[in-house]
């Protein structure tokens, strides 16, 4: 699983769908809305338990190249 901030969330559905931030904080929090639901309704567990996942990121602070190395590392060394 991977987790950030909601401010660097915001700013990157900004950049990446050129919208006002406001509009990004509200899909944000529409896509986090229909998320839990279809986990919720599909597995029955709340989706951001971390003892569902074996592997939990937080990338605020990582570049997507980052968070798949660790990624790859990880399931190496499993």
């Amino acid at each position: 699983m991977t987790v950030a901030s909601d401010r660097v969330r915001i700013l990157r559905i900004h950049e990446a769908l050129s919208v006002p931030e406001a509009e990004a904080k509200e899909a944000m929090h529409r896509f986090d809305a229909e998320q839990k639901a279809y986990f919720e309704q599909t597995y029955h567990r709340h989706w951001l338990s971390p003892k569902l996942y074996d592997l939990c990121l937080t990338t605020d602070h990582l570049k997507p190249a980052e968070a798949s190395h660790l990624v790859c590392e990880a399931a190496r060394q499993r």
